[in-house]
């Protein structure tokens, strides 16, 4: 391998000594990075099936002031999910001031809107926060025209992918969700492969994927970088994944794998899931294309195998201020598939959490303070929510009550084992279908099953008897 500080003295000589920002003056327009794994375009949810994020506290999801208020709940479904709607209609408006809505309200634009959209709202205060979309379930909902109201179809689905986006505990863990792609609406098979994840052990973010505050170099900086398709090998094995060389060992021997196909280009590999940063323990290998001098700025990462059988490889420009983008090639390596490596079946989300009628509680939210009223009370406070877990829990009911419920309260019933209320997709992607709620009187088609990569992600390390399977 060339000495990398003797190769980037050599380059400032090269061009007369003035630096530039980039080793290649045709690397292109600056653009916005993505900030987050969980950021799919909406081609690649199509693509890759729908992997999301689980960290919506259960209190925010049960008590906000703006799911939980009769009237905003109202005024949610009959208004398009814009910047223009938050900022005109008052009722949405002051609900937003509320944390703990805002919170709710992040979690729902991820759910309805696609990777490519996003809802600004300002505060009282003049502070802007923006709310990205993610999984794309109700595009209808972002192009509503005046005097309708979104469908129920789209109000299910979005309700399921909130509910089952909660965690009491706090976790960030990835989940698979898939729906019955029958009852109509937007695909929701597994894909075929899928993003690396922006969180680290349940707790930790990976920084590298934030946009980054001013100009950085290199593949070491721990900022503006893009997450990539989680891939897998054989533990032990060598792996090489290239964009535009060979593998490192045979520069000279060899043709080149994948291209640089626009600017100039850095990539990283990390063990597993999820992205990782430089300097951790999760890095496999990095490459600022000096490995190959006769493939100069093409990079190439040559490492073993980790002992999960799993990478990901992220990309960036050289320069943080510039673009660029890479086809990849590999060796020793294939996409992961998301049906394999997110196999423990979880259980079902299903209901409508737009229903302002179905309140148990009403939040108001003034002066920094909610207060939360009584309407029908009770433990449920979503009483049209329901969820049920999967037969393969040794604790099914324990496991599907514990999943929705926090400090005596549940975001929905809990109605135990899903075999005995929903149908089952026992060909396919495995997915619960047409399930019934607890009084068997109404049915519910647009419900989403979940999926798990280990057992144990949502659970306390403390307490693994709680995720035991038969």
């Amino acid at each position: 391998m060339l000495n990398r500080v003797t190769l980037a003295v050599t380059l400032v000589l090269v061009g007369c000594g003035v630096e530039s920002s980039s080793r290649d003056e045709s690397s292109g327009a600056p653009e916005v990075m993505v900030t987050s794994a969980e950021e799919l375009t909406e081609s690649a949810i199509r693509n890759d099936g729908i992997i999301v994020g689980n960290a919506l506290s259960t209190r925010a999801l049960m008590f906000n002031a703006l799911s939980t208020n009769y009237a905003a709940n109202d005024a949610l479904t009959q208004n398009p999910l814009t910047s223009a709607t938050f900022s005109s209609v008052t009722v949405l408006r002051e609900a937003l001031e509320d944390p703990a809505a805002r919170e709710f309200f992040g979690y729902m634009v991820g759910c309805a809107l696609s990777g490519s959209t996003s809802v600004s709202w300002t505060s009282s205060a003049n502070v802007t926060h923006t709310f990205k979309g993610q999984a794309g379930l109700c595009g209808e909902w972002q192009k509503l025209s005046a005097g309708a109201r979104v469908s129920s179809g789209c109000q299910e689905l979005v309700s399921a992918c909130i509910l089952a986006r909660n965690n009491a505990y706090g976790f960030h863990v990835p989940l698979s969700v898939r729906g019955d792609d029958s009852a109509g609406g937007p695909t929701l098979a597994a894909g075929l492969k899928f993003g690396a994840y922006d969180w680290r052990d349940r707790s930790r973010t990976v920084s590298s994927l934030e946009a980054c505050g001013s100009s950085s170099h290199g593949v070491s900086r721990n900022c503006g970088f893009r997450p990539g398709h989680v891939r897998a090998c054989t533990p032990g094995a060598t792996v090489t994944v290239a964009a535009g060389a060979p593998s490192e060992a045979r520069c000279n021997v060899d043709p080149p794998l994948g291209a640089v196909t626009s600017g100039d280009m850095v990539l990283r590999a990390c063990e597993g899931l999820a992205a990782c940063d430089s300097g951790t323990p999760e890095l496999l290998d990095a490459s600022e294309g000096y490995e190959c001098p006769n493939y100069l700025y093409k990079p190439t990462l040559n490492f073993t195998c980790p002992p999960s059988g799993l990478f990901n490889v992220m990309e960036a420009p050289y320069a943080s201020e510039f673009s660029g983008s890479v086809e990849l090639g590999e060796l020793g390596s294939a996409p992961a598939l998301e049906q394999d490596q997110f196999a423990v079946r979880e259980g079902a989300f299903f209901g409508n959490i737009f229903v302002p009628e179905s309140l148990a509680y009403e939040v108001t939210y003034n002066k920094g303070q909610q207060l939360i009223t009584p309407i029908s009370g009770g433990k449920v406070v979503y009483k049209s929510m329901h969820t049920c877990a999967d037969a393969a829990w040794e604790r099914s009911a324990d496991y599907a009550w514990t999943r929705v419920c926090t400090s005596g309260y549940c975001a929905a019933h809990s109605i135990g084992v899903c075999q005995s209320k929903c149908g089952v997709d026992s060909t396919g992607d495995g997915e619960f279908r047409t399930c019934w709620d607890d009084s068997s009187s109404s049915s519910w088609s647009f419900g989403l099953t979940t999926f798990l990569h280990h057992a144990c992600d949502l659970r306390p390390s403390g307490d693994p008897k709680s995720c035991n399977r038969w």
